[in-house]
């Protein structure tokens, strides 16, 4: 911790990282790596999990943008199934914010619109869903 306050916020970055391994999320010393004043010390404790507050009042940009982004990863789904659905709308609102989340938005109103349809088919083909003909 000493060394993360003298050190330049490159060098920083390498201190945070190697103290992730070591301090655990919520303690003192990762509340005060989270409230670094320089902008790339507290990006870099989001990135390694010591930061999970509220990045939206952030002063710096690329905190607000990156920090609310890199929760679009942690459930990006691989397969068009109701319990990844669920999962994506069980996300909390931070995961749809910024660019990537976003895209994130999309993707989960395809998979809810191909469930839809996919449904809708099965119910055509096994006689439930009656069409004019």
């Amino acid at each position: 911790m000493q060394r993360l306050a003298v050190a330049a916020p490159h060098d920083a970055v390498q201190v945070v990282g190697a103290l992730a391994g070591k301090i655990k999320p919520g303690s003192q010393e990762a509340r005060l790596v989270a409230q670094s004043e320089h902008w790339l010390v507290r990006l870099a404790a989001c990135a390694v999990g010591l930061w999970s507050g509220d990045t939206s009042a952030d002063p710096n940009y690329w905190v607000r943008e990156l920090a609310a982004a890199a929760s679009v990863m942690d459930l990006w789904p691989e397969r068009r199934t109701p319990g990844v659905l669920r999962e994506m709308q069980s996300l909390p609102r931070d995961a749809f914010t910024g660019r990537l989340g976003s895209k994130r938005r999309i993707v989960m109103e395809l998979i809810a619109f191909s469930l839809d349809r996919a449904s809708w088919v099965r119910q055509r083909q096994e006689g439930i869903i009656l069409t004019r003909q």
